[in-house]
């Protein structure tokens, strides 16, 4: 079985406005730098804080990637 997102699920659920605060929230909370928060068509959320890449991980957090070279 697929581990699907709380906003891939949103999506599904036809619950866009959900989905869109959610995304806000995101955004809210991560302010300091200059950042980017991306979602991509599986429902990964992947944001760029500063150079680095961090992406959510199954437990809820965030997980610091490697650049790619």
């Amino acid at each position: 079985m697929k581990h699907e997102s709380k906003l891939m699920a949103l999506i599904r659920a036809g619950k866009r406005q959900e989905a869109l605060d959610m995304v806000e929230r995101l955004k809210a909370a991560a302010q300091s730098l200059p950042t980017s928060i991306k979602v991509d068509r599986t429902g990964a959320v992947t944001y760029y804080k500063g150079n680095c890449r961090f992406v959510r991980n199954i437990q809820g957090g965030w997980d610091l990637v490697p650049k790619k070279k």
